[in-house]
């Protein structure tokens, strides 16, 4: 066992260490570390807030490969960052899959288990909250008839926060679902001990715990409630919507499910916004391929990983071609928002962007699988073709912040140069000109309609 860990699979840390986020090692930690809790929450506020802020959500389309990426190389962590030097790239592709990427202590004691079942907290706590914005700027909204200065501004922060609410929480349940797909794959992973008294199966991260004995029956448990409410209806919906939309009309059963699917109609156009209508149902494909990939790490990771990279080849490079061959983004799509307003979407890179991220992923599993298979070369090899390729992924994710970074800053110029005409007009003095008018002379013709008027007879009856 390496990294401080002892026991049965090296399931258990050594006495007087404790199981840390961001790293399977051990470390020395102490009950005052339970202060990060504050730390994880202005993390998750800070994340929801640069979603609102600049609108990095999957309606812009510009987020579908990178996120996928990111899980893809995620998976195979292992395998691509088993050196410091690597350090912040892999800091910065756990924190796009909602983890920490960072050795760091929670409290003395903590161990595997523990450890698991917390990973489901994050994602619920982004969730909530941004429900709960969007609750309040339903709310605030409730209220527009009043007259209150406080309940205007209120509404026009629920405007600015309405458009992008939906987006935002179509992103975050997009990005916790490999994070929660993850921690569900985790926990129902298990090993056959073969002892002299029978077999026995025990969890795989923790070989001292039985399988569905002890805590694990509550892991378990909480796994196959994820599982059957979450993870299994989002990737069915997003894969048959769409289909079930197109056939509705000539489908009875269908048709009945179209109606029964309405309710969530603005997440669905959210999450389907950059696609093309005939092809939104590769967004549920490219679901499947993740959950395969997933389940294949666990099984294979540690027993044969060259094979594992094998399959990852063979399986990235097919829908790779399948990808390039239908170009699922579409040239520009328009939907109705929340508010009922028209947002056209214009796609026309989104194609080629999302190419390139699964090519270099495609690159790096081709040049990991190398490196395995000659095992002569030099380490330094390894350190090239897993810093470029994944140094060129990060260069990209900095350029698609800065990106959102800059249409954000314009759209505030405006926003600003209109408030500041709204309130030079409020504030300046308005100055009316009178300017004369030129009568013209009477002629022969408005004397003699004059008179006609004057001897014309009351239409009206005195009463007098």
């Amino acid at each position: 066992c390496s990294g401080g860990r002892t026991g049965i699979l090296c399931g258990r840390c050594s006495d007087g260490l404790s199981v840390v986020f961001g790293s399977s090692g051990c470390q020395v930690c102490s009950d005052m570390w339970l202060i990060t809790i504050l730390m994880y929450a202005v993390l998750g506020a800070s994340l929801v807030a640069v979603l609102f802020i600049l609108n990095l959500t999957v309606t812009q389309g510009t987020l579908y490969g990178l996120i996928f990426c990111a899980n893809i190389i995620q998976a195979n962590t292992t395998l691509f960052f088993n050196q410091s030097v690597f350090t912040p790239l892999e800091v910065m592709l756990s924190f796009i899959n909602l983890d920490l990427g960072i050795p760091m202590c929670f409290y003395d004691g903590m161990d595997d288990a523990t450890k698991t079942g917390l990973q489901f907290v994050f994602p619920i706590y982004l969730l909530t909250l941004t429900i709960a914005i969007i609750v309040a700027c339903h709310y605030c909204l409730s209220r527009s008839t009043q007259n209150d200065s406080s309940v205007n501004c209120c509404n026009r922060l629920s405007d600015l926060i309405g458009q992008r609410s939906v987006g935002v929480l179509s992103t975050l349940i997009y990005l916790s679902y490999s994070k929660l797909l993850r921690t569900v794959i985790d926990i129902f992973a298990y090993s056959t001990l073969h002892l002299s008294n029978g077999p026995i199966k025990v969890w795989f991260y923790d070989g001292n715990i039985k399988y569905l004995h002890g805590r694990h029956i509550i892991l378990f448990v909480i796994a196959m409630v994820t599982c059957i409410l979450f993870l299994l209806p989002y990737t069915l919906s997003l894969t048959f919507i769409p289909i079930i939309e197109r056939y509705s009309e000539h489908n009875r059963l269908f048709r009945y499910v179209h109606k029964t699917t309405n309710r969530i109609k603005p997440m669905n156009d959210a999450v389907y916004a950059p696609y093309k209508g005939e092809w939104r149902w590769w967004l549920g494909a490219r679901l499947w391929l993740l959950v395969l990939m997933y389940s294949l790490n666990s099984v294979y990771s540690s027993d044969n990983p060259s094979l594992l990279l094998f399959i990852f080849v063979t399986m990235l490079i097919l829908f790779m071609l399948a990808q390039a061959l239908v170009k699922p983004f579409g040239e520009s799509v328009t939907v109705i928002d929340k508010c009922y307003k028209q947002v056209t979407f214009f796609n026309r890179l989104y194609n080629w962007l999302d190419l390139f991220y699964m090519l270099n992923y495609t690159a790096l599993a081709l040049s990991m699988l190398y490196i395995l298979t000659h095992e002569s070369l030099d380490p330094k090899y390894t350190t090239i073709a897993v810093g470029g390729l994944v140094g060129l992924f990060a260069v990209v994710f900095i350029a698609t912040v800065l990106y959102h970074v800059v249409v954000t800053i314009l759209k505030l110029c405006k926003m600003f140069d209109k408030t500041r005409e709204k309130i030079m007009n409020l504030v300046s003095p308005v100055k009316v000109q009178y300017q004369p008018i030129e009568l013209d002379e009477p002629t022969d013709d408005d004397e003699e309609e004059n008179t006609s008027c004057s001897l014309r007879e009351p239409l009206i009856e005195n009463s007098v």
